[in-house]
C-alpha cells in the first residue's frame, strides 16, 4: 500500500511542478501529458495596444467581473488620455510570478490637456512606471500600479 501512495504523491508532484513550470509531465505508466499554462504576457501586450490606441473598451474588457475598482480605473485611463492625447507606452520588462502579472513601462505625449490642474502646455514630456495585474482566467481581477506624475509636473515646470 504504502508504494503505491509513495508513486501517487511522486506522480502529483511532477505534475505540480510541470504546472509551474509548463511542459510536459511523464505519468508512472510512462504516457505523456502536455500541461498548459497560461501566457499571461498576452494581456500585457494587449492592454498596452488599447492604451496606445486610446481604447478604453478593448482595455476595459481585460478586466474580469470581480475587479473591484473598473471605475477607477476608467478614470486613470481618462485623465491620461485627456492631457495626452498622443500618448505612447512601451513595455521595458515584463515579470511573471504564478498568477501575478508586473510590467515596467516608459513612454509619453504632448500635454494638450489639463492634467494635474495644469493646463496645457503643448509640451512633450516622457514618463515611467509600472503595474501589478493579478491575473484568473485570461481576465485582471486586481491591480495595483504607479507612475511618475511627480516627474511629469516638473517636465511641465510646475514646482
Amino acid at each position: 500500500m504504502k508504494k503505491s501512495v509513495g508513486i501517487g504523491l511522486a506522480a502529483c508532484l511532477l505534475l505540480a511542478i510541470t504546472v509551474i513550470v509548463g511542459g510536459t509531465a511523464r505519468s508512472a505508466h510512462g504516457k505523456e501529458s502536455v500541461v498548459a499554462v497560461p501566457d499571461n504576457r498576452a494581456i500585457a501586450r494587449q492592454y498596452f495596444d488599447a492604451w496606445n490606441n486610446g481604447d478604453w473598451a478593448a482595455a476595459g474588457g481585460l478586466y474580469g467581473p470581480t475587479f473591484a475598482n473598473l471605475e477607477g480605473s476608467r478614470r486613470w485611463f481618462a485623465m491620461w488620455h485627456t492631457a495626452f492625447p498622443d500618448i505612447t507606452d512601451t513595455i521595458d520588462d515584463i515579470s511573471v510570478e504564478g498568477d501575478k502579472l508586473t510590467v515596467r513601462f516608459s513612454g509619453g505625449g504632448t500635454h494638450r490637456g489639463e492634467f494635474q490642474g495644469v493646463a496645457a502646455t503643448g509640451k512633450r514630456v516622457t514618463v515611467t512606471g509600472s503595474v501589478t495585474w493579478q491575473i484568473q482566467d485570461g481576465l485582471i481581477v486586481a491591480e495595483s500600479g504607479d507612475a511618475d506624475i511627480r516627474g511629469v509636473l516638473a517636465q511641465l515646470a510646475v514646482h
